[in-house]
């Protein structure tokens, strides 16, 4: 293992002074930082939110009233259909949009919260979870007046004042609604990949997905990497690595260059989200599955297409394709249930997956990390 340990450190050693490599780790977060900035100062938007219910209850209809009404950065428009809603957000019109249950208020006095509203956004958003801030505070002000109002209805105490006291109800909730806090719990769908973001002042503007060309990057560094393994068999580079565990000497020399990409990444995406310490570490997270798994896929490459000028070759292929299918700047599988399939064959759309699927994605992404890697491992040994 300490043979193995040096060979990766000679091979990120020799990454490291190589120009052009170093180039494209350093002008990677620079030139996304500086789009990014430019597509604010030039294209600010107000954020798009839809909300919709088929047959709103009294409790739904002045929930929607007070969103539809709050004079902020966000404007919350009230869709006629459920297919209107969910096209605004596959089309990039919405950041996200909420779905309503009819029975809102039963619901509530039923205890059943869990998954009653239904969250629709994309990908790559960001932005849903401040929208979604805004929709509970208007959920918690309403169910907090209805509980007010039927304790002072109820308790005969306050007859002579119950009246005056619920006329006075909506200023003095307007300010309190945490002590009438209720446990909501949103069903998220994952619909479509916009680039609506915020900027400091919390105005909308669109923006470069930073994050979803990130992960086409670092693809492309995989394919650049197995590329690299032949070439480095071929000039006897690899045997400095012990016989019984050169066969991992290739896993090894992917790694290496798939870190410092990843730290690249890591950075531009830091610089464009302003440094969020809980996006960070979700990202982290993450980034550690899909560099997992591009090591993998480049390990699998490299033993099945032996020469370098094929994978070189399909560097630029592979990458039009995930820039095509997968949901970067527009998620074509909404539209074309083939392309939906084809999508989870190009590793972009994993992280993207990773990233807003939570553990349990991140579970089939390291599950599907061992199948690939343990074939590449299999045909390694054989050959």
């Amino acid at each position: 293992m300490k043979k193995l340990f040096r060979f990766f450190t000679l091979s990120l050693r020799r990454h490291l002074k190589s120009p052009g490599f170093l180039l494209v780790l350093i002008l990677f977060p620079l030139l996304a930082f500086a789009l990014d900035q430019v597509a604010i100062d030039s294209a600010r938007n107000p954020l798009q939110v839809m909300i919709w219910c088929d047959d709103p209850d009294e409790m739904t209809e002045n929930i929607f009233d007070t969103l539809t009404h709050l004079d902020l950065s966000v404007n919350f428009t009230e869709a006629d259909t459920r297919e209107e809603a969910e096209q605004a957000v596959i089309s990039g019109k919405a950041e996200c949009a909420y779905l309503f249950p009819d029975d809102l208020w039963e619901r509530f006095e039923d205890g059943d919260e869990n998954g009653s509203i239904t969250l629709l956004a994309s990908p790559s958003s960001t932005l849903y979870l401040m929208t979604r801030e805004m929709v509970f505070a208007a959920i918690n002000r309403e169910r907090a007046m209805d509980l007010a109002e039927e304790f002072f209805l109820e308790n005969h105490i306050y007859d002579d004042v119950a009246d005056d006291l619920i006329a006075a109800m909506p200023e003095a909730l307007t300010h309190h609604t945490g002590d009438f806090a209720i446990d909501i719990h949103l069903t998220m769908k994952t619909l479509a990949n916009n680039a609506i973001e915020t900027d400091g002042e919390g105005a909308l503007v669109y923006r470069i997905p930073v994050r979803a060309l990130g992960g086409v990057v670092l693809f492309l560094m995989a394919i650049f990497a197995a590329a690299l393994v032949p070439d480095e068999k071929q000039s006897g580079i690899t045997l400095c690595v012990p016989l019984p565990t050169r066969h991992l000497a290739a896993p090894v020399s992917i790694l290496s260059v798939l870190l410092p990409a990843g730290a690249s990444i890591l950075a531009a995406d830091l610089l464009c989200t302003r440094g969020d310490i809980g996006q960070a570490l979700r990202l982290l997270l993450a980034l550690a599955v899909y560099l997992l798994l591009l090591t993998a896929v480049a390990w699998l490459m490299a033993v099945i297409i032996k020469r370098s000028a094929i994978l070189y070759f399909l560097m630029p292929v592979l990458t039009m394709a995930s820039l095509l299918l997968c949901p970067i700047f527009f998620n074509l599988g909404q539209l074309l249930l083939p392309v939906r399939w084809l999508q989870y064959f190009l590793p972009p759309t994993w992280y993207l997956t990773v990233f807003s699927g939570g553990l349990l994605t991140s579970l089939l992404s390291l599950l599907v990390t061992a199948i690939l890697g343990g074939a590449a491992w299999l045909i390694e040994r054989r050959q």
